[in-house]
């Protein structure tokens, strides 16, 4: 039995036994980690709206410290203004790079091309997250549903952004291999691994990944679109989806999880005396043929962002506590 028909049941026991029976639906709920991944196209503001939802008790992966550069600077010029959207204090983050400055007593790389000692050193991320998840592991506290990272607790993590550190994964695994059967494998186990931590943890994790659009087969007359059978050409070849290494671990891990939402910017309507509007952001979490997205416990399918925000979406949905 699957976690929504036991929900389902939970549900109708209650017009059979009474509200108390509340309080055991909404443990119930709470009990199961938000899994959540959050895509879109550059400058969507995915940074921005989970740095809004989560900066008060989650810890930011970043794999660039500028991505919060938006954050930051509000906070800085326009505090006022920051209070009044909802940021209480500055999100609490470490950054995980592709390269670093070599340290005193470290042995300094040649580069193969050039012959030249290099003054950075490459940061292997699969290790880096991999003693992060050991971290959340070794310091959870079921009683209050939070982990220790440098003396402070935190009840999950926004990995900003997925896409690349999920690239520099697959980039480490291949210096390592050549074997494309070994890395998928490899890649599937390190996600799967990821989501056994959320599991035996309920520790929160958020993926911000890029939006990988919608695919078609080919129809230009190349010799490559030859080898397509005449039924497919012109249909849709795969559907838009969160950015990972490859389209099925993308499926795989997106159906593993309660929430995939899709951020996209709308233009402004004009006004009748010919104003415009100014964009806004909307949240998309209805399932569509074109493009992969669920959102358990929510039934408005097409949020404006500017109206309710990420959190309170997930409160309301169940699976982040008030």
């Amino acid at each position: 039995m699957n976690d929504d028909s036991i929900l389902a049941e939970r549900v109708a026991a209650i017009e059979v036994y009474g509200p108390d029976i509340m309080a055991e639906v909404e443990k119930f709920l709470m009990d199961e980690a938000p899994m959540l991944v959050l895509y879109g196209d550059l400058g969507v503001g995915k940074s921005f709206q989970a740095a809004l939802a989560f900066h008060e008790d989650y810890l930011f992966v970043l794999h660039d410290k500028r991505v919060l550069d938006p954050v930051m600077k509000l906070m800085r010029r326009q505090p006022a203004r920051a209070r009044e959207m909802g940021f209480k204090r500055v999100p609490v983050y470490i950054v995980i790079p592709h390269e670093r400055l070599i340290r005193p007593g470290e042995t300094p790389q040649v580069d193969k091309k050039t012959n030249q000692i290099r003054p950075t050193i490459h940061v292997d991320n699969r290790k880096a997250i991999r003693s992060l998840l050991d971290r959340i592991v070794k310091t959870w506290d079921p009683a209050t549903r939070t982990f220790d990272w440098g003396g402070k607790r935190f009840r999950g993590v926004v990995w900003d952004e997925w896409s690349t550190f999920g690239d520099r994964i697959d980039r480490e695994m291949r210096q390592e291999s050549d074997n494309g059967f070994d890395i998928n494998r490899d890649h599937h186990g390190f996600h799967r691994g990821i989501k056994d931590v959320a599991q035996a943890t309920g520790c929160g994790f958020v993926f911000l990944c890029h939006a990988d659009h919608p695919a078609y087969h080919d129809m230009s007359g190349t010799p490559e679109a030859q080898k397509i059978s005449p039924e497919k050409r012109g249909k849709l070849k795969y559907p838009g989806r969160p950015k990972f290494v490859t389209g099925p671990l993308s499926a795989m891990f997106c159906a593993q999880v309660s929430y995939v939402g899709q951020i996209v910017v709308r233009d402004g309507s004009e006004d009748p005396d010919g104003t415009q509007d100014a964009p806004t952001r909307h949240l998309l979490t209805g399932s569509s043929p074109l493009w992969i997205r669920k959102w358990r416990g929510w039934v408005d399918h097409d949020v404006n962002l500017s109206k309710i925000d990420l959190r309170t979406l997930l409160e309301e949905a169940g699976c982040l506590a008030r």
